[in-house]
């Protein structure tokens, strides 16, 4: 299921007509944003020989590999058939007895999209309401169980209201939705969440604790094809992320 990814953005070359080592470093930065990347032609071949310049021919380590992966570069854009959106979602401070809660923004982490808030009356529900309208978008209704966990929710998608399900399966999420089976599970590579197709194994989408944020709130970057609306990944956001630690990103 790897894509084919090329790199789009204008080389800077230094006196001697050689590409600077800068330009991969960036490259390399942002490698990690999406899933299951796989490079061609020559951004793998330059990038395998800066690899090799930074650690003169030996393995690459953690630490190395870690401070040419992180910050993310906002600069340069990855292209290939997976057309991703971005939302950066912040998790509140302190919610008492209630699971969490969230804030979803912009790519810029600024401008605010959505608010994740949720209700515990019998049958515990979340509600997603697009900002600054108020107008839902989003509910669930959650069926709690001694060891296993069962949602029903829906989605407005397209101005038309669409049911689904989710429940946990043999240590990830399996959703039900637009008739499709997506599995919701941990990718142990960046100890982030994907979204993935149980059939034809396509990556939806991609959740991952941003490097810098360390401290709480925790804030986390979500990633996503056009192929199901935003409000879909944002409940499997809000379930995984206030209910099961063993499975939380980040």
């Amino acid at each position: 299921t790897s894509g084919e990814y090329t790199l789009e953005h204008n080389q800077s070359q230094s006196p001697n007509g050689q590409q600077q080592p800068v330009e991969t470093e960036k490259f390399a930065r942002i490698l990690l944003k999406l899933p299951d990347v796989r490079l061609i032609g020559n951004d793998l071949k330059i990038l395998l020989q800066f690899f090799d310049r930074k650690t003169d021919g030996k393995i690459l380590d953690a630490c190395l590999l870690a401070e040419i992966l992180n910050p993310p570069c906002e600069k340069y854009e990855i292209v290939s058939h997976l057309k991703s959106r971005e939302l950066v979602v912040k998790k509140d401070f302190f919610n008492g007895i209630k699971p969490n809660e969230f804030s979803v923004y912009d790519r810029s982490g600024k401008n605010l999209k959505y608010r994740i808030d949720t209700k515990w009356f019998k049958i515990h529900s979340i509600t997603i309401a697009a900002k600054p309208s108020n107008e839902e978008i989003a509910t669930t209704e959650v069926k709690l169980r001694w060891f296993s966990y069962a949602a029903d929710f829906r989605i407005l998608d397209n101005g038309v209201w669409k049911n689904g399900t989710i429940h946990t399966t043999k240590g990830a999420y399996e959703i039900n939705y637009d008739q499709k089976v997506i599995v919701l599970l941990g990718d142990t590579h960046d100890r982030s969440l994907i979204w993935k197709d149980v059939n034809t194994g396509k990556v939806y989408g991609k959740i991952r604790r941003r490097a810098r944020s360390l401290i709480l709130p925790n804030v986390y970057e979500l990633f996503m094809t056009d192929d199901f609306p935003e409000a879909f990944y944002l409940i499997g956001t809000a379930i995984v992320g206030g209910f099961s630690s063993k499975r939380q990103y980040g």
